[in-house]
């Protein structure tokens, strides 16, 4: 078990990725797509879409590997049975990949015939191009995922931290640099190909300096083979669900509306992404916290004021990010990307909305794990993938790609918020309404009226540089709006155990 110096550690370094991240997103995309336009980036984003999609054929294996592994270490099980089932699962890994690669090839060949009607003869071969070359980085990336399931279920998390940290920003600094000079596509995917080699074999000389374990005669047992199924399966259909999320949209828009359609609607994706990471990233470090109040054994009112705490300081951030975008991220988007990309503010506004309440109450996710319950909301939530991918089909269709959005958004508000709660009410006896009220109640009037002034400050500066106008803006806003959730919204506990000694001066 790691120590508490280790765990913390850890956990910076992971807000750390969260971080670069989020800069790589907002650096990398628009600089390739001032360098090689609209359309090429559209077909860079479909095949980067067509691609992560294959990563279905990872099918959890990293994170079975993290459960599993932790498991025998706990139960203090000998290592000719750990030793067994990493070996089962390398067998696996194996065949995840060649099918991974026959999907890819295949996946290859009927490019020309789902986009002959919206890319143009050159734009196709472009992507059938990429797409080969991505192939490498999924392969080399599928294999990295085995080892850095082994490590990370031995504890090691700080380097699989620092490890993904350096890679995403190697990925930044070399194709911000190279596409800057060569003004080429193709160099970025090169230079995506190299870092996932490399990392997979920093895995592979980490695994074998600080673990290797000898993988004996024999597979796992039945026994442990038929939990491990019913754990990657459920982990298989999250995964399902989130590449359709994510990355569904962007191929159907490919195929219906052409590339310039694409960009214009994954830069829209890009925020919203970065939106929901502020919010996920916060829940997993309460998680802990929430998941003890659960196994305490306390009544359903105690853990309700658990997700109101929760909740209250996820909103204070998102809900904060959410009314401030309202108001001055059309100007965000101009100062961004430049001039003609207005439907990107919209994308962005419609998925937010939809997120908004999902996001605030995910802290909930807790207690199905803790009470292994995630069967429920994992095929509730692949059921909505399926609608989403019909209804983008069609509205994309009959009004245009900026409502792909919308059948995103309903799954949110559907499936994640409507069906959720009576699920929570029915099965844990919690009510999700009290709870979501609580938490917005007087956040949302102070948002308002942050947002109100933002906005009126932004009209008044209208014959101003855009770039001063946003920040004057966005400081009405800020300055405004976090004393007031400070002092009106968190009660004394809260702001104690948020910020210290600082909240008692």
């Amino acid at each position: 078990m790691l120590r508490s110096k280790s765990l913390k550690k850890a956990g910076i370094f992971a807000y750390l990725l969260i971080a670069v991240n989020a800069i790589s997103g907002f650096i990398l995309g628009p600089t390739i797509l001032s360098r090689v336009g609209t359309n090429i980036y559209g077909v860079y984003t479909t095949v980067n879409a067509l691609v992560s999609t294959l990563m279905i054929a990872d099918l959890g294996v990293s994170q079975t590997l993290i459960r599993f592994i932790a498991d025998y270490k706990a139960n203090r099980k000998e290592d000719i049975e750990i030793s067994q089932f990493c070996k089962t699962v390398k067998a696996i890994n194996y065949i995840l990949v060649g099918i991974a690669l026959i999907v890819g090839l295949v996946v290859y060949s009927i490019v020309p015939s789902i986009y002959k009607t919206t890319f143009s003869i050159d734009e196709i071969v472009t992507a059938q191009s990429l797409l080969l070359i991505c192939l490498i980085s999924i392969i080399a990336t599928l294999l990295s995922n085995y080892y850095a399931g082994i490590i990370a279920g031995y504890g090691y998390f700080t380097y699989i931290n620092i490890t993904k940290t350096v890679s995403v920003l190697l990925k930044l600094v070399l194709s911000v640099t190279a596409v800057s000079v060569f003004e080429d596509v193709f160099i970025v995917v090169w230079i995506n190909v190299v870092i996932s080699v490399a990392v997979y074999l920093a895995d592979l000389i980490f695994y074998k300096v600080c673990i290797n374990i000898k993988l004996s005669f024999g597979f796992a047992q039945t026994k442990i083979f038929k939990a491990m199924s019913v754990y990657t399966l459920l982990i298989f259909v999250q995964t399902v669900v989130d590449q359709v999320n994510s990355n569904l949209d962007n191929i159907i828009i490919g195929a219906v509306a052409g590339s310039a359609a694409v960009a214009v609607y994954s830069f829209g994706l890009t925020i919203f992404h970065m939106f929901q990471q502020l919010s996920t990233s916060i829940s997993q470090m309460l998680v802990p916290y929430m998941s003890d109040v659960v196994a305490s054994g306390v009544g359903h009112l105690e853990i309700e004021d658990r997700l109101i705490k929760i909740g209250k300081i996820q909103y204070l951030i998102v809900g904060g990010i959410y009314f401030g975008f309202i108001s001055i991220g059309r100007e965000f988007i101009e100062i961004w990307l430049g001039p003609g990309y207005e439907e990107v503010w919209i994308v962005a506004v419609i998925l937010m909305t939809g997120g908004l309440f999902p996001l605030i109450q995910n802290g909930a996710i807790a207690l199905l794990k803790a009470k292994n319950l995630m069967g429920f909301r994992t095929a509730t939530l692949f059921v909505a993938a399926m609608l989403n991918a019909v209804a983008t089909i069609i509205l994309v269709h009959y009004f245009g790609f900026v409502y792909a959005s919308i059948g995103t958004a309903l799954g949110f508000v559907v499936v994640n918020t409507i069906v959720m709660d009576v699920y929570y009410f029915k099965k844990l006896n919690l009510n999700m309404f009290r709870v979501l009220w609580n938490i917005v109640k007087k956040a949302t009037l102070i948002d308002v009226i942050c947002a109100m002034f933002s906005y009126l400050t932004k009209e008044l500066l209208a014959d101003q540089d855009i770039c001063f106008n946003f920040i004057v803006s966005g400081l009405v806003f800020v300055v405004i709006y976090y004393p007031a959730v400070y002092y009106t919204v968190l009660t004394k506990i809260e702001r104690t155990e948020l910020f210290g000694r600082l909240s008692k001066r």
